[in-house]
């Protein structure tokens, strides 16, 4: 006969553990709502633009937020130095900072999930050298080896997707690797070997859909790091170059009037810390959801 303290914990871990799936399996709308302007501007920026991101108009120049005094509605933030509207301007940037995290991340994944896949289905001499070369690379700042990146080729898109890829490929390969090191003594992977299975096979039919899961997770989070790496750099004037629009640009083109014209380095500010927030909320979500042993974290 069950004790009565028994009875009354055991409904309690089961309610406990409903409540726990149905909040790591509900969407999470808040992260959905803060990134939602990145994907639709990046997405359709060109059609939503209220003015031409790079037309210049001097009479029009420094014009405050249209709440302030001598703001102009037509130019709902305000416009810079040279009379560019700040709302298309952002928007444009959008663009930039949507194609740099979406194209560095997935490039990344694209050479360290296989890189990590090898490393630690094969051991050995092949896991040592892939593995210290991640060390290798995980020693050296992103910040410091984008930079170098940029001196060497100079400055432009091409520049900050090298660099990003360059900069989140270990990343990929040492939490993959970890993945396939549990995965290579599990028994559906001996019972392949001795089905006479060659080692691609193995590879890509049963170890790599077992680590995609975990790869998702990683472009999620990755997603923010990427933009503030992106945003940092163009800052710097080694990434996205006049007069093109990006966030690390706005936000550079700002620190020189900041004391006048605050607006034009706190509304792209603002932009990359909703987006960064969203990209960490979504992933730490995904990881939740797709992982059981996270859920009740």
């Amino acid at each position: 006969m069950p004790t009565p303290h028994a009875t009354t914990t055991e409904p309690a871990i089961a309610a406990d553990a409903v409540a726990t799936r149905s909040s790591a399996t509900r969407w999470p709308w808040f992260a959905i709502l803060l990134l939602l302007p990145i994907f639709v501007f990046g997405l359709f920026g060109p059609l939503l633009y209220p003015h031409d991101p790079s037309a210049a108009d001097f009479s029009k120049a420094l014009l405050p937020p249209a709440w302030l005094e001598g703001g102009n509605w037509s130019y709902a933030l305000g416009t810079d130095a040279l009379g560019r509207d700040l709302v298309s301007r952002i928007m444009a940037g959008a663009r930039v900072s949507l194609l740099v995290a979406a194209v560095g991340v997935i490039g990344a994944g694209l050479i360290g999930v296989p890189l990590g896949l090898l490393a630690g289905y094969a051991g050995g001499w092949l896991d040592n050298v892939i593995m210290r070369i991640a060390d290798v690379k995980m020693s050296i700042p992103a910040v410091l080896l984008i930079i170098l990146i940029g001196s060497a080729l100079g400055g432009g898109l091409q520049t900050i997707l090298i660099g990003i890829i360059i900069v989140f490929w270990a990343s990929y390969a040492r939490v993959i690797r970890g993945e396939a090191l549990v995965l290579r003594n599990r028994p559906f992977i001996a019972l392949a070997r001795v089905a006479n299975c060659s080692h691609t096979r193995i590879l890509l039919r049963h170890m790599l859909p077992n680590v995609m899961s975990t790869a998702i997770v990683l472009v999620t989070l990755q997603f923010g790091p990427a933009i503030m790496i992106e945003a940092g750099i163009s800052f710097l004037g080694l990434g996205i170059q006049p007069p093109a629009s990006a966030w690390g640009l706005l936000i550079n083109d700002g620190r020189a009037v900041l004391e006048t014209a605050w607006w034009l380095a706190l509304f792209p500010g603002l932009a990359v810390m909703v987006t960064v927030l969203g990209a960490n909320l979504l992933g730490d979500w995904l990881s939740q959801a797709i992982d059981p042993k996270r859920r009740g974290a």
